[in-house]
């Protein structure tokens, strides 16, 4: 058996056309595709109508790209405008690699005026150097991370994280 603490993947457990599902998978994280379900609230609280604009960033990882994948497949059901981009961030490249590659897609959604930027990440410090570079680019939109951006290294005010907790409805004592 397999039992995973952070794989999100859609069809680890369910398999696809040219891939079998694991048969004995388990994890103690939802799947990708329940984390993006939280994007129509978002959508709802912002504002957002029908035409608007908003990008999805993924990191050139797994993780990022299926997360990614999913809100992007939402924003587009609600009739919102996406543009998609890919920033590779390797182990190798540091804070200021990183943050000089992704100044352009910064520069970008200013460019387009959108109004969300989605950025899946496993890499909190990422997140803060995208925020910090969305705002250095003149970006007065809103920014939302994911449940890899809960952490202190990503401490960028009036952004929004998406993450699981526990759905807690009672305390037994």
């Amino acid at each position: 058996p397999y039992v995973s603490g952070s794989a999100t993947l859609d069809t680890l457990a369910t398999g696809t056309n040219t891939q079998q599902a694991l048969k004995y998978f388990y994890r103690v994280v939802p799947p990708n595709a329940v984390q993006a379900k939280t994007l129509p609230f978002l959508i709802k609280h912002l504002g957002l109508k029908k035409n608007d604009k908003v990008m999805v960033v993924d990191d050139g990882e797994a993780y990022g790209i299926g997360l990614a994948n999913d809100g992007q497949k939402i924003f587009k059901a609600h009739g919102l405008k996406v543009t998609r981009k890919s920033v590779k961030e390797t182990d190798q490249s540091s804070a200021a690699e990183f943050a000089a590659a992704i100044l352009p897609v910064a520069s970008q959604a200013v460019a387009l005026g959108v109004k969300l930027v989605y950025a899946p990440t496993q890499d909190a410090a990422d997140s803060q150097v995208f925020a910090q570079d969305l705002q250095t680019a003149g970006y007065h939109g809103k920014i939302m991370a994911t449940d890899g951006s809960v952490s202190p290294d990503f401490h960028f005010t009036g952004a929004y994280v998406s993450f699981f907790g526990p759905n807690i409805t009672a305390i037994n004592k």
